[in-house]
């Protein structure tokens, strides 16, 4: 199985519509034969990621497509403009999940959507680990340009209720549901009043078999890497960039489990993470994480720090 990308829908720019195509194989030729197509619905920012669910024989039985939809910018008159009255736009994570098992009749039988662009993912056995960004939609006035417009935007954030600035979730179209409790979120102790990120960072786990959210937890801080392993999800982030050489990546981890996501441990270590494929600037022995990160000298050379937590 694979999946392309079709044309542009309508009326989203930069959207497209991703079609799943399955090809049988025969290995003994060394020859592929076309079997059927699949448009999955709704529209994506780029190429789905995909995972198989096996039923007992070793088939192909359910398939899990993770896609997620950037709306933060429109395409207005032409020209591109920050969205930011009318309807909220906001990010959309998507998983649909399609039943396979009959490879020429591939149906959709189960849709999530969680408010928040998708970071990373990862499945372990039948659950589905999705890591999120959530931008809260609060209407303000841009550009403020202005000491008044600034107060005002400033007292209008204060004055949202929590349940505007917590994600959200829906299942096959119905009523939206709360994804997190404020009480669900672990915040650096810290944090000072004029300390803040424009993001939430949301964990959710999801028993793909089951069709249902199994639990979700989520994280204030700076992203700068997200690493998955088979027990442990780590988040990295920058702590200053105002002087590369005292930059620090503050770590935190999070332990997965049966019962869910449950907070771990905090950590910090000296430079910062490759923007690069950053996941692969960490990985997890045993008990330990090994991370690289790197600092920028004052004459401009790089040094490279390998730190085992």
């Amino acid at each position: 199985m694979w999946v392309d990308q079709a044309t542009s829908a309508e009326g989203q720019p930069r959207m497209a519509r991703n079609v799943l195509s399955i090809v049988r194989t025969d290995s003994a030729n060394a020859t592929t034969q076309p079997v059927s197509t699949f448009t999955l619905e709704g529209a994506q920012s780029e190429l789905p990621l995909i995972y198989l669910l096996e039923a007992e024989t070793g088939e192909a039985e359910l398939m899990a497509a993770v896609s997620h939809e950037t709306r933060i910018w429109a395409l207005i008159d032409e020209a591109p403009l920050f969205r930011r009255t009318d309807t909220p736009w906001s990010d959309i994570s998507r998983i649909q999940v399609l039943d396979v098992s009959d490879p020429y009749n591939v149906r959709q039988t189960w849709k999530l959507e969680l408010d928040g662009w998708l970071r990373t993912s990862r499945k372990i056995g039948d659950m589905l680990y999705i890591v999120t960004s959530f931008r809260p939609w609060v209407e303000i006035d841009l550009p403020a340009s202005t000491p008044e417009q600034q107060q005002a935007n400033e007292q209008r954030i204060r004055e949202a209720g929590g349940d505007s600035l917590l994600p959200h979730y829906r299942i096959d179209g119905t009523d939206e549901q709360p994804l997190v409790r404020a009480s669900d979120c672990v915040v650096d102790g810290e944090l000072q009043p004029f300390h803040a990120y424009d993001h939430l960072l949301v964990m959710t786990a999801i028993d793909l078999r089951q069709r249902r959210i199994a639990d979700s937890t989520c994280l204030s801080t700076n992203v700068s890497g997200v690493y998955v392993s088979r027990s442990s999800i780590y988040i990295g982030g920058a702590r200053s960039r105002t002087d590369p050489s005292r930059v620090a990546t503050v770590l935190h981890k999070f332990s997965l489990a049966d019962d869910g996501i449950a907070y771990a441990a905090s950590g910090t270590v000296a430079g910062y993470i490759g923007w690069m494929n950053p996941s692969y600037y960490m990985d997890e022995r045993g008990d330990d994480l090994r991370i690289l990160t790197t600092q920028w000298q004052s004459a401009g050379e790089p040094e490279h720090h390998l730190s085992i937590l």
